[in-house]
């Protein structure tokens, strides 16, 4: 335990909240090394993070769902302040909601307006904000009832998705007649509605299927300084994606590569920068197999899942984002670097879905293996998540988690079949 004797101590207090996500996760060690006080904050009463060699506090905070308030006079009453670095989706409409009240407290953050903040997350208001830019976009609709999806699906070619506009963008429903879409609609609408995502305030929308295969899926992440500078940008293409039932392709990464792509960081700031944007993004886009045109399909105001991948090859935005409001030089790399990421140590993870998957038919078992072949006979860095030899303990403490998480699917698989 580190004690806070001096006001620079103080001022180097980065804060992690939800530092039970992946998010947090990948960015503790990259802030630690460079000499900062890593805290983590956590609704979990105990979390991988919080055994992290990293980490010199943990606080167990209340759930962000129960209420912001609640949440900031938690964080008012910590014996100190610093930088604020969210992770979840509800992290950033808590502090770009509370920001002046939180600057005001002596705290330091990173963030847009709300305004600005829903101009770009919420699915439909991105929509309309890439089609006023003359950026690629599937065709889309906002539908508030099921009498509106049957009157707006006739307009739609099949197949179509339902998804929240407010929600994780693997949170959507593929369907292919009009008479699954309403129900469709149901089973989302009843989603947004519940307790735990009321605080998102979703909608829903129906969008066109962009014809597509796993590997045609990319992200663009950005960091914009308090200026609204762009000081780093980054597109990484998938190689394997966790899979819906059905076989549909979510946005989460299991294995990737980075590879540089022009067109998609100036569509992505182009976007950006068309509203003022401060901190983090993480922009995602399909490209259609049949036209090989990129389509932007969602703009996330956080760092990914994957941000350990990000601190592994240099381009350590967590750390870029609490320097900068420190007042602490920094430069990021002037280069893209060659890696390969798998996210093979977690459950669930790119080798446990990726057997189940193959089971399924959804993919080949041979082409995980081939890929890991590849990846390991290559001369390029091969990027395992969670796996640091820096910071054994946490990579430790998550592989058990993982394992846990497994021991109790299977005892439930089980005593549902006894």
């Amino acid at each position: 335990m580190k004690t806070m004797d001096s006001t620079i101590q103080e001022k180097r207090h980065v804060m992690l909240m939800d530092c039970e996500t992946r998010t947090a996760e990948g960015v503790i060690h990259s802030l630690f090394r460079h000499g900062l006080n890593v805290v983590g904050l956590s609704s979990q009463k105990r979390c991988p993070a919080k055994y992290s060699s990293g980490l010199v506090y943990y606080f167990q905070s209340p759930p962000l769902n129960q209420g912001f308030d609640k949440y900031f006079y938690f964080l008012t009453s910590l014996p100190f302040r610093g930088v604020i670095v969210p992770s979840g989706d509800l992290s950033i409409y808590f502090l770009s909601a509370y920001s002046s009240k939180l600057k005001n407290k002596g705290f330091l953050l990173n963030i847009v307006s709300e305004n600005v903040l829903y101009q770009a997350f919420d699915k439909w208001k991105c929509h309309q904000l890439c089609k006023s830019l003359n950026v690629s976009v599937a065709k889309t609709i906002a539908v508030d009832s099921e009498a509106s999806v049957s009157r707006k699906i006739k307009n739609f070619k099949f197949p179509v998705i339902i998804k929240p506009t407010r929600l994780a963008g693997g949170n959507y429903i593929r369907v292919f007649s009009p008479e699954k879409a309403v129900s469709a609609f149901k089973t989302l609408y009843d989603t947004i509605n519940k307790k735990e995502f009321s605080l998102n305030d979703s909608g829903l929308i129906i969008q066109e299927w962009i014809d597509s295969r796993m590997e045609d899926n990319w992200s663009c992440d950005v960091f914009y300084d308090q200026n609204g500078c762009c000081r780093a940008a980054l597109t990484i293409k998938r190689l394997r994606t966790s899979l819906n039932f059905e076989g549909t392709p979510t946005s989460r990464l299991y294995a990737g590569t980075i590879e540089k792509n022009e067109e998609l960081i100036e569509i992505t700031r182009k976007v950006l920068e068309s509203i003022g944007w401060r901190g983090f993004a993480h922009v995602e886009y399909v490209m259609d197999r049949k036209t090989q045109k990129f389509f932007l399909t969602e703009i996330n105001p956080r760092l990914p899942g994957y941000s350990y991948f990000l601190s592994r090859t240099g381009y350590e935005y967590g750390y870029y984002y609490a320097a900068d409001l420190l007042g602490v030089n920094y430069e990021p790399p002037d280069f893209f670097p060659k890696a390969t990421y798998f996210e093979s140590l977690r459950y669930p993870g790119d080798i446990t879905d990726g057997v189940v998957n193959a089971m399924r038919g959804h993919i080949s078992l041979k082409s995980i293996i081939k890929s890991y072949i590849h990846a390991v006979s290559s001369k390029e860095p091969v990027i395992i998540d969670h796996w640091n030899s820096k910071d054994i303990k946490l990579s430790g403490a998550i592989l058990f988690n993982n394992g846990l998480i497994f021991l109790k699917k299977v005892i439930r698989y089980i005593k549902k079949r006894i």
